[in-house]
This record gives structure tokens, sequence and C-alpha cells, in this order.
């Protein structure tokens, strides 16, 4: 199996690195971008299993970032949206995400939802293949 790949993005470097201090901890091979620009150009030539898009960014540009990288990129990525918001669920429904997680979060159940990402991913694709005949 491969390692897994995150893209944290998050506007706050202290949250940003803190994630990715414990995402590598957990064996994943993780990239942090702080804005929607920085993440698009990074996506045009690194795929990640699981996008982590923080939603309160200063660029408030979660619509673009997720709507470019799905029509040009790779459509299926998982997403999870992390968020201090009150209102997460309905952003995750707006958003169309595979899950979500609250700020503060729980450093376990953080690592715990990207491996079962990761593993959906990974199912599908594999189904993928056997279907296409690879």
């Amino acid at each position: 199996m491969t390692t897994p790949r995150v893209l944290v993005v998050e506007d706050d470097p202290s949250i940003r690195e803190l994630v990715k201090l414990i995402l590598a901890d957990d064996g994943c091979e993780v990239q942090t971008r702080g804005n929607t620009r920085e993440a698009l150009q990074l996506l045009q030539s690194w795929r990640p299993d699981v996008l982590l898009l923080d939603l309160g960014r200063p660029d408030r540009d979660e619509e673009t970032l997720l709507a470019t990288y799905r029509q040009q990129i790779a459509a299926e990525t998982a997403v999870l949206v992390l968020s201090g918001s009150a209102n997460l669920d309905h952003h995750a429904a707006r958003l169309g995400v595979s899950g979500t997680l609250a700020k503060p979060f729980d450093i376990d159940e953080l690592c715990a939802i990207v491996r079962h990402l990761v593993a959906q991913d990974h199912e599908m694709n594999a189904d993928g293949a056997a279907f296409n005949g690879r």
C-alpha cells in the first residue's frame, strides 16, 4: 500500500503546521498551503488522497478551489472540511464534501477520519481498476 497523501489548506500557520505534524506522525505524506491560489498550483502536479480544507480562510474561496479541482484535476478525491463554524453541516452539504471536523479537534479523531477516507479512496480505486480491467 502506498503512503497516504494529504493536502492541508489552512491559513493559520500554527494550525497548518500542527496538522502536518500530526498526520505525518500517523504515516501520511503531507503538503500544506495557506490559500486557494497556492493549493491549485500544487494540485496541478501533486494529487492527494484527501484534501483537508479549512473554511475560515480570509480568501473564502472554497467553492472556487473545489470546483476547479473537481472539474480539472480529480473529481473523486475525498474532502474533509475543518472549521470552527457553527454551521459546519450546512457548509458541508453546500460544498458536497466527504466529512467534517469541528475546531478544536481531537488528534485521534483527525487521524481516524483521514485513515477512513484514504481507505475508502483506495477501495474505490481498486474496484474501478478491477472494473476497467486493470
